[in-house]
């Protein structure tokens, strides 16, 4: 249960650095479908590999990762069929589904490498790839490996941990995981229901935060091109 809950802490941090950072951009930018499909794209793949490896018997490998390509190309597909979509509406020839998809799958990793290199300097490429796209599913995998394994006896580990007796010991241990899991989601969702645990210059840096993102993006918003008509004419579109 402490491998686990340890293995669990790292990939909610990790998710929230290389997923949930920017992600009210990518929901403006390309809608709850697509975002929310991406993402279970890439962790339903691995939840579906995992499953394999770790829950049946045998030689898996081969069926393990047959099961994560399909489900992850089907699910990219669907995202790129749905970016292609949005780029036939949005009436913008320098646009393209490619620039779409590029920001879907690293926009707001490298807008979180920005913002930290104004504080700590160079941050490598590498990096952000890492903390969104190998850390975080790396440490799933670790994880259902795990809570898959089992004990001399052939009892699963999880529930089963040390040979402790199941009250009060397994039982806290799990809920105290869970009880984990759930503050991590509910800040992920609701990060406004902790703004009383914080001090006085973290708010002010926050509103601030806030209100530079709301700056940009209403700079970004205003997209004005200068058409010329008739020699010197001009308007605004």
């Amino acid at each position: 249960v402490v491998y686990g809950y340890m293995l669990l802490i790292g990939f909610f941090k990790s998710f929230s650095a290389g997923w949930i950072f920017g992600i009210e951009n990518q929901l403006r930018a390309f809608g709850s479908t697509v975002v929310y499909g991406y993402m279970l794209t890439t962790f339903g793949a691995i939840g579906v590999a995992s499953w394999i490896w770790f829950g049946f018997e045998g030689d898996t490998v081969l069926a393990g990762f047959s099961a994560f390509f399909l489900w992850y190309g089907i699910g990219m597909a669907s995202c790129v069929n749905m970016l292609k979509s949005s780029e036939s509406s949005r009436n913008d020839p320098s646009w393209s589904w490619k620039s779409d998809l590029y920001d879907l799958i690293f926009g707001n990793v490298f807008d979180l490498k920005r913002q930290l290199e104004s504080s700590v300097g160079n941050i490598p490429i590498v990096w952000a790839i890492l903390i969104k796209h190998i850390i975080p599913p790396t440490l799933l995998i670790l994880f259902f490996n795990l809570a898959c394994a089992m004990t001399d006896e052939g009892k699963p580990v999880f529930g089963n941990y040390g040979g402790y007796i199941a009250w009060p010991f397994q039982i806290l241990g799990i809920l105290i995981v869970l009880l984990a899991i759930f503050v991590i989601i509910l800040g992920a969702l609701k990060p406004q229901l902790f703004d009383a645990f914080m001090t006085r210059p973290e708010q002010e840096q926050g509103i601030e935060l806030e209100e530079a993102n709301a700056e940009k993006e209403v700079n970004e918003n205003m997209d004005y091109k200068e058409l010329p008509l008739n020699g010197n004419t001009s308007v605004m579109s």
